[in-house]
């Protein structure tokens, strides 16, 4: 599970619990009408939460853009920061077959492409 997955799933949990102090969304005024089924004040409340309409953002946009991207990319950043396992000069002999300088160049254009995806998808209010 990743950690995108488990701060979605305990958000979850905190918009189940009513009476969480943590609440982040507990100073939003509403309207006065009265929810009388506790499954449709779940649904609502879950719907309205920013936070977790955040993570789930992260982590479809994620999702889509590492299945958009170059396989070899993807290994060196998994063994370079995920694992830890070598430097970007290793990985960018055994991976990417490329130089010292054409590898963090295109590492850092995968970031940005990356970061750029990010924020065009974010969920704004």
């Amino acid at each position: 599970m990743s950690q995108l997955d488990q701060a979605i799933k305990d958000r979850l949990l905190e918009l189940e619990a009513p009476y969480s102090t943590s609440d982040i969304n507990a100073g939003i005024k509403g309207t006065n009408v009265d929810h009388t089924s506790l499954a449709e004040w779940l649904v609502i409340r879950k719907d309205s939460d920013r936070l977790l309409k955040k993570y789930s953002n992260w982590l479809d946009t994620t999702k889509v853009y590492l299945d958009k991207s170059d396989p070899d990319i993807i290994k060196t950043v998994k063994d370079v920061y995920i694992y830890r396992r070598m430097n970007v000069v290793g990985a960018a002999f055994k991976y990417l077959h490329v130089s010292e300088r054409t590898a963090y160049r295109k590492l850092n254009q995968w970031f940005e492409d990356y970061k750029e995806a990010i924020w065009d998808n974010d969920y704004t209010v």
